[in-house]
Order: structure tokens, then sequence, then C-alpha cells
């Protein structure tokens, strides 16, 4: 409260004598003010606080799917409503993200506000694979986590027999690593493509994502028995070099050629005698770093190159002096599900071993080890006899000294 006319000294009634008196509860304040001419003047006011309205109660912040909408409401009791959306109503519909705010109106002009945040979760529409490669002869697919809370699920599809469309094989929680080995998968017989979508917390799936394929390498033996590499190109990155290997056995690869991406065939005129493998690879500029990838050994990352399928000579005839011609072995059938049949026949006594090793040179079991006289004879590779995990396997068939190699496929 302040005097209309200016005066030389002021006493309120509370004892103050301030020209402005600043006043917050109800009741009756009087004032006496003493002018230039020694005047004394008097008066009393009394003071009435109008309560302002309660303020409404807008709940908390929340979140809403894609597609959806939310209902507002600010409450019953109030005259009018204003909301920064400028509707007048009590209540109102949202359905984007935004912070939301009202003031409300009581009878006597007073108002009060709210707000409140809404967040709205739209669909990840971004996702996609790392790359594709060929480990312990399966298909692995890798991508990198976003890291959004927004996202529940991935969903990993592979194309079907029928070109450009794209079948689900597998599902994966955010929370596992984001590698998925493809258990269906032959790259020693093809190729395969593959796309990724998410599954957000509101049960929406993203558009699939760009595909990967995978790259298929075949050998045959050239006419001075040097040995032609064809492949198939890696769909779904840029780069400019492939790196080309060879070695005795599928662990122990060493680097011979790089050539330029736009080339997809070599030939390996230095070929050296024996059992060989091939493989190709590419080089990631930037490796994959799959989340929660704890396996990683110090030095080393299985996710900065691409690799196809081993390629060997062990069936070929190319410079594997001691292959057997004399024993007529067969493996049938091949593939198999629960057991092939291994065939041969002696035309002498022998000391006869029978080993199962993997890709990468592992022995895993061995199904006869001893002496036989001349004849036929037959021995079972069982299912079981590699636990039963479906993949290329090799049997090594001893007979005295000599060597024979030849390939099994387990299926299931």
């Amino acid at each position: 409260m302040t005097p209309q006319e200016t005066y030389v000294s002021y006493l309120w009634s509370d004892g103050t004598t301030n020209d402005i008196l600043k006043v917050s509860d109800p009741g009756n304040y009087a004032l006496q003010a003493v002018d230039i001419f020694n005047c004394s003047s008097s008066d009393t006011v009394k003071v009435d606080i109008i309560p302002i309205p309660p303020s409404p109660d807008l709940g908390p912040e929340r979140n809403i799917c894609y597609g959806e909408s939310l209902v507002l409401d600010a409450d019953v009791g109030y005259t009018s409503y204003l909301w920064n959306n400028n509707d007048n109503t009590q209540t109102i519909t949202v359905d984007t993200t935004g912070i939301y705010s009202v003031k409300v109106y009581a009878e006597n002009g007073c108002y009060n506000t709210a707000s409140v945040k809404i967040n709205t979760a739209i669909p990840y529409t971004s996702q996609e694979i790392c790359m594709v490669t060929v480990t312990q002869g399966k298909n692995i697919i890798v991508w990198e986590n976003p890291e959004l809370s927004s996202i529940e699920q991935y969903l990993i599809y592979r194309e079907s027999t029928i070109a450009d469309t794209y079948e689900l094989i597998g599902v994966q929680s955010v929370s596992q690593l984001t590698v998925f080995i493809d258990p269906l998968s032959a790259p020693i017989e093809k190729s395969d493509r593959y796309k990724i979508s998410v599954i957000d917390t509101c049960g929406n799936e993203s558009p699939l994502s760009r595909e990967h394929k995978t790259m298929h390498l075949t050998i045959n033996q050239g006419l001075n028995g040097e040995v032609n590499l064809i492949w198939e190109n890696y769909e779904g990155m840029i780069f400019g070099t492939y790196e080309l290997y060879r070695g005795k056995s599928a662990d122990n690869l060493e680097l011979i050629k790089t050539i330029q991406s736009s080339i997809t065939s070599y030939t390996d005129v230095n070929a050296p005698d024996g059992t060989l493998f091939y493989q190709v690879a590419i080089v990631k500029p930037d490796a994959c770093i799959p989340s929660e990838y704890t396996f990683k050994k110090a030095g080393s990352d299985p996710f900065l190159k691409s690799l196809s399928n081993f390629a060997d000579n062990t069936e070929l005839g190319l410079g594997i002096n001691d292959i057997l011609n004399d024993i007529n072995l067969t493996v049938y059938p091949n593939p198999f599900t629960d057991f092939t049949t291994i065939n041969y026949t002696l035309e002498k006594s022998a000391k006869v071993r029978v080993e199962i090793f993997n890709l990468v040179g592992e022995k895993l079991f061995e199904i006869f080890n001893n002496n036989q006289s001349k004849g036929t004879y037959k021995l079972e590779m069982n299912a079981s006899d590699v636990n039963d995990i479906p993949g290329l396997y090799y049997l090594k068939i001893s007979v005295d000294d000599r060597i024979i190699m030849k390939k099994a496929i387990h299926t299931r």
C-alpha cells in the first residue's frame, strides 16, 4: 500500500515508518502521515486475500507409443482453461512429443498453471548389419547396438529360395550379444543374403535393413596343376581389396595375394604339392564392435574381416601324391543326418585307422584303429561322433603309410 500524496513522515498501524507497506495477510491497516506543513492525515484500508485456484494435476512425465494418443485432463472446478496449443477445453488429446501446459482460471479472475512432458516412442529406422562372415562352418551376422532404451528385440532375416523375399530366422533380445549364428547355413554350398530389423518397446517393427551377402569360394584344377579360385563378391559394404589366403590346414593360413575388389577370380600358379586350404577375406575399414562382446582376445578382432568358406583340394586330386586309388572308398549318404557308411576294399592285409577332424584340424573322434585282412569292410560315422553338431568334417583314412582325406557333411 502506497500513500497517494507526498508526505514527510509516515506511521503505519504495525509501527513501521516507510512510505510503502507490503502485506500478505487480511485485515485493517491504518496510516498516519504528516506533510510539509506539519499537518496530519490518516486513513484506514481493509485488505481481503482472494485465493488462487489449486494447480491441476496433469500427472507425471509419460511415454506413449507411435500411433497412439493420450488425453490430458486439467480437472473440473475451474471457470475457464487455456492450453499452450490455444485449446480452451478441460481436456486435450496429444500424440506427439512435447511439453503441454495449461492455465486454469477461477471465478475471481485468478489463475494457476500446470505442465507435463509427453514422449512419443518413434520406431528406430537406422539399424544396419555391420558385417556377415563365416566361422566354424556357419554364417555369422554381426551388428552394433545403438543403445536406445526403446529397442527391445532384433529380428534376423535370410533371403528365401525366392529372390528378394526374406524369411525370419532368428529373434535376439537387446540384452544379448549382437551376433547371430545361422544354424541352418551351409557356406560350403552357397552364399546367403541377410537383413535385420528392430522391435521397440511398443511392439513396432522397423523396416528391414540393407542386405549383406556372404562370399562363396570354390576352386578347380588347371591344366598345368595350378589352382583356380572363383568366389562371389561380398555385398553390403564398400571396400577396395580382397585378401587371398592359403595353407596346409584351415587353422594355419598365410596371405598369398591382395587384389582389387572388382575382380572375383585368381589362379594360384605356384600352388605347392599336398593338401591345400584356401580362403578369401575383406578388411572392414572400421571393426564391428558387438555389444556385450567379452570374449575378444588381446590384440585381435574377429569382426575386422569378413571371411569366405574354406575351399580345399582334398577331393580334386590337386598335388596330392598319397591319394589312395585302389581301395574303392565311398562315404554314403553324404550329407547325412544320423549316420553315414564308410565302404572300402583292401587288396592285402594292412593297418587301418579312421579318424574324424573338424575344419580347423582338431581331432574329434577315432572310428577305427586296427589291423585288417584282405577284403571289403564297412564302418559307420555317427552324428554322436561329432556331438550331433551339423557342419563339415574330414575323414582321415590311413592304410599303412598311405592317407586319403574325405569330406563328410552332417545336417539335421
